[in-house]
């Protein structure tokens, strides 16, 4: 199978580069330095990514590495040393150098107890700390005997108890689950057994049996390398953007991206850390120069200026991509655009436009031909320049800022688009306090009113409401819309206070649950009873009292509802607007 060829030639890369002879006499520097692809550590989590992942937690897990972001000061304290250039575990010693001479010995302790067979020596080193558990692990697969393997390359404790399903797997160590599970293992190719093994442990299904069964090569479902969610203000789309930038390394072989929000935060913030993922806004101002290349004005010390080509944003991210050809896997690089439509785009990408499409990118495989890379030459440097195929760009856009129509056609035909629409069937079990409608409800008629008088495009987002109880009192009612509610409406509407009141159902309302007051009787003692007036020159406000009541709320929905009276505490009395 192509699939296990593939992983055994990622298997055969990792031992080419880092031998145990090389290891044995490996350098701090060798260890761990930051945007260096041949060092140790970027090869064991990034380079053999796909036999295994261990992306995740926090860079501890190696006992020591260099900081990234030396600027930023951090205390030391009882578990963690901070120190100009490299961070530690405190136990492990009082420099850099004492650190890694613990982390080194315990690197070879592994490979030695793995190549003399003993599992129990790995346990031992695992069970000390001095590495993460799952970087312990994976050592000792890689250094293994490939022909008599002991070990497969699933490394979390949890999800190999919860593959194996016996009653008393959570007593066992790591050492005699291994044992356990290979016992299992009936002839199966390592590499499919390992996948089969991962999904029963994440899924926590049956137990693996002693059948061999037909293996099967893992299919996913192709991810475009340029993708754009759109939608109004407030549909999630920014907070998507982690889902979708995790969703690619998953392709990739990072099998476990955590499945609460919290989790996948931690392991997308990994992955920022480790300049996999980058982040930027478009703006009015924002150009070529910021995003591609540029001459930038220097001053040396003497106060002499001089002038530099300074790559942008988007050029450093392909150089560092570029720089992964011939690993053993080319991990992804991606760059969300946050409001890529606020930006210029054909100013913005100038000739990178064509070099983005699929089909125009650059293969890392030097013999692989299955696309027609174009590339270009920058106008300010001169160097050739194409973009890498593990470039993945997601952008969000703002429809209420610009519809699609109105888009860049060249960048519409380059980019997937995903829509992000309200969905206020997230808000159905939050009810509006002492009534029976729902917070679905409530915005489900505002969208319907704003779509048929503006467009869809230019509706209410959920997450506006989304950190509301189930509830919803009118003070936090209140605040929802003097914050977000009120400001959009004014926007969307250009002070056209009649459709204003029609949204929010005004027209129907007694005067005290009207959100919206005409002040006609304020005109008249200005200019008078036989003015006339244009019919613009009418004062309109807010209702801070309708703010403030629930019945407002309600009768946004049905102009004949009334919810239940308010407490005596007053907790449902009218709040003045910021």
């Amino acid at each position: 199978m192509a699939e296990i060829d593939f992983l055994d030639k990622v298997w055969t890369e990792f031992l080419t580069h880092w031998p145990v002879e090389k290891v044995r006499s490996m350098t701090l520097e060798q260890y761990h330095t930051v945007n260096d692809s041949s060092c140790f550590v970027r090869w064991l989590e990034s380079g053999a990514t796909m036999l295994g992942s261990i992306w995740g937690r926090n860079a501890f897990k190696f006992g020591i590495y260099q900081r990234a972001n030396r600027d930023e000061s951090k205390q030391s304290g009882r578990r963690y040393t901070y120190g100009d250039v490299y961070a530690w575990l405190t136990k492990l010693g009082a420099t850099p150098d004492e650190a890694f001479a613990a982390v080194k010995s315990a690197i070879l302790s592994i490979i030695d107890a793995i190549r003399s067979r003993n599992l129990d020596g790995v346990q031992y080193v695992d069970d000390q700390g001095v590495l993460g558990s799952i970087v312990v692990w994976k050592i000792a697969f890689l250094y293994q005997d490939r022909n008599n393997p002991q070990i497969i390359s699933v490394y979390a404790k949890k999800a190999l108890v919860a593959a194996l399903h016996d009653a008393d797997a959570s007593t066992l160590t790591q050492a005699d689950l291994y044992r356990r599970l290979m016992e299992r293992r009936a002839g199966k190719n390592l590499h499919v057994y390992s996948e089969e093994i991962w999904t029963m442990g994440s899924q926590n299904n049956a137990p693996i049996s002693a059948t061999p069964a037909s293996p099967a090569p893992v299919s996913l479902t192709k991810i475009p390398l340029n993708q754009i969610l759109y939608g109004p203000p407030g549909t999630g789309k920014t907070y998507a953007t982690v889902e979708k930038a995790l969703e690619i390394f998953v392709q990739a072989g990072l099998r476990n991206s955590g499945n609460t929000r919290q989790e996948q935060l931690r392991c997308f913030n990994n992955l920022v850390q480790d300049g996999h993922i980058r982040f930027v806004t478009f703006h009015q101002s924002f150009c070529y120069e910021d995003f591609v290349e540029g001459i930038r004005a220097v001053t040396d010390n003497d106060g002499k200026i001089s002038y530099e080509v300074k790559d942008g944003i988007f050029k450093e991210l392909c150089t560092e991509a570029r720089g992964t050809a011939g690993e053993a896997v080319s991990l992804p690089y991606v760059l969300i655009i946050d409001e890529i439509n606020r930006g210029n785009v054909s100013r913005i990408f100038g000739e990178l436009i064509t070099l983005l499409e699929d089909s125009h990118r650059a293969s890392l495989d030097k013999d692989s031909y299955q696309r027609d890379t174009v590339t270009v030459r920058l106008p300010y440097s001169r160097d050739f320049f194409s973009v890498p195929e593990n470039i993945y760009i997601i952008g969000t856009m703002n429809t209420a800022d610009q519809s699609l129509t109105g888009l860049d056609v060249a960048l519409r035909r380059r980019f997937a688009f995903t829509e992000m629409p309200p969905r206020p069937e997230l808000l159905q079990s939050r009810r509006l306090e002492g009534t029976t409608v729902t917070l679905g409800d409530l915005l489900d008629c505002l969208n319907q009113r704003i779509a048929a008088l503006l467009d869809k495009e230019h509706c209410l987002g959920h997450a506006y409401f989304m950190g509301l109880g189930d509830s919803v009192s009118v003070a936090e009612l209140s605040d929802v819309f003097k914050k977000h509610i009120v400001p959009l409406l004014e926007e969307y509407f250009f002070a056209d206070w009649e459709k204003i009141q029609w949204v929010l159902n005004d027209h129907r309302k007694a005067l005290s649950c009207r959100f919206v007051i005409q002040e006609g009787t304020q005109m008249a003692r200005l200019f008078g009873d036989n003015v006339r007036l244009p019919e613009h020159a009418v004062s309109w406000r807010w209702n801070p009292a309708a703010l403030g009541d629930m019945n407002a709320y309600v009768q946004i929905v049905d102009a004949g509802m009334a919810a239940e009276s308010p407490d005596e505490d007053g907790e449902n009395q009218p709040q003045e607007m910021e």
